[in-house]
């Protein structure tokens, strides 16, 4: 049986990664909703190094879309890259 803390933290992180994903208009919302579904999706095998490490390289390597404020094509790419 889950604790109320773990249960609350899961909706709370729930919301974040799916609610905000239509709303990120820059790179830090971006990074936001990244570390946020790499949580929950990783669950305890979470590693915030490679998280970033995975953000960094999403960035870097569509800068173009950056450049140009795609944010939900470089959702795409997160949620293509994920796999679990």
């Amino acid at each position: 049986m889950k604790s109320i803390t773990s249960f609350l933290k899961e909706q709370f992180n729930s919301r974040i990664a799916n609610v905000n994903e239509g709303e990120i208009k820059d790179e830090k919302a971006f990074r936001e909703y990244a570390k946020n579904k790499l949580k929950e999706i990783w669950g305890d095998e979470y590693d915030e190094d490679k998280a970033n490490e995975m953000i960094e390289g999403i960035l870097k390597d569509n800068k173009e879309l950056v450049d140009n404020d795609d944010w939900g094509a470089l959702i795409g790419i997160l949620n293509k890259g994920v796999v679990k």
